[in-house]
């Protein structure tokens, strides 16, 4: 067991070690009742739905890439907003 045991601690940073490093991006998103607002003949939300599908599309390309999304404002009452 102990032999197990070492061969595992030796070969395990090996393995971490070979890994490519991973790109991670967080996109905030915001939900809130200002988003329904008209920005250039649209609402802001719809631009900004846009705007991200075609940067996460854009971002299709890229190697061990992780992405996350966070949205906030959608679970405010109306009024008052937070």
């Amino acid at each position: 067991m102990k032999k197990v045991l070492t061969i595992i601690l030796l070969v395990l940073p090996l393995v971490l070690l070979a890994q490519e490093p991973k790109t991670r991006i967080l996109f905030l998103f915001d939900c809130s009742n200002s988003m329904n607002a008209d920005w250039n003949g649209e609402l802001k939300i719809d631009a900004a739905k846009r705007y991200m599908m075609q940067t996460v599309d854009k971002l299709s390309s890229i190697p061990n890439l992780e992405l996350a999304l966070r949205v906030y404002g959608h679970q405010s009452a109306l009024p008052p907003q937070d």
